[in-house]
């Protein structure tokens, strides 16, 4: 058993998969894998690694699978490792000593952001699942932040292009969109099921919405309406226990 506290034994290096790996084996200690980091390594370079790491649980890369008859579900270990490198760049901007840190880290809470609440219908559902960490790990920085600015509205996922670019939001919006979360219909978690259901030209199939996203969308929101502190790496994986 990993006890909540222990410090790990060594300091990953970004730029490799250390960080990754010690972070999947010991999620209750990212907190502790982070600050020497945060100390020592730049903020750019820390900031591209945890872009990379997530990148692909956070982007839609093929056509909703219900559009062409395809299996929209993921297993369980896509959303352990989407909360692992959620949680990792969450509280790599809560922890950041400086502003300059936190301005490159954002970067990358950006276009997550973005593509989960900013973008309509059909996200890659570890977007929404990682919005619903960051909000768990970092709101409360965020909201203290309160000159940090978004840019940037309507990802399209077959251009890998943002339509909107000099739309602009900030932690209001942000706020205001996870809390809009609240409106997704919460009966489409049967994936099989939804695969069923007849679709034709000129009719969208139902939009998929796995029930770990509906559960981490409903942490993340009553984390809000209570303005609870950013939750510690231990206590995200309490939560999820």
């Amino acid at each position: 058993m990993i006890r909540a506290q222990s410090a790990p034994t060594s300091i990953p290096i970004p730029g490799t998969d250390a960080l990754s790996l010690a972070a999947h084996a010991q999620p209750s200690e990212i907190d502790s894998l982070l600050r020497p980091l945060l100390a020592d390594v730049p903020a750019s370079s820390l900031a591209k690694y945890l872009t990379e790491i997530i990148e692909e649980e956070v982007t839609r890369g093929v056509t909703p699978e219900l559009f062409w008859g395809g299996d929209p579900s993921r297993p369980a270990s896509y959303y352990t490792s989407c909360r692992v490198h959620a949680t990792l760049l969450g509280r790599a901007y809560s922890l950041a000593p400086s502003a300059e840190q936190r301005a490159a880290l954002w970067s990358a809470l950006e276009q997550i952001f973005i593509k989960a609440l900013f973008s309509g219908n059909n996200p890659e559902p570890g977007a929404r699942y990682a919005a619903g960490i960051l909000i768990l790990t970092c709101a409360s920085a965020l909201d203290a932040d309160g000159a940090v600015r978004g840019k940037g509205k309507e990802w399209v996922w077959y251009d890998n292009e943002i339509f909107k670019p000099e739309e602009e939001w900030g932690w209001e919006e942000l706020r205001e969109a996870m809390l809009a979360t609240e409106s997704l219909p919460r009966g489409n978690t049967d994936a099989e099921a939804l695969s069923r259901i007849p679709s034709w030209e000129g009719r969208h199939p139902p939009e998929y919405i796995p029930q770990e996203v509906l559960d981490v969308l409903d942490r993340a929101r009553e984390h809000l309406r209570e303005g609870r502190e950013d939750l510690r790496s231990d206590e995200v994986v309490t939560l999820f226990t």
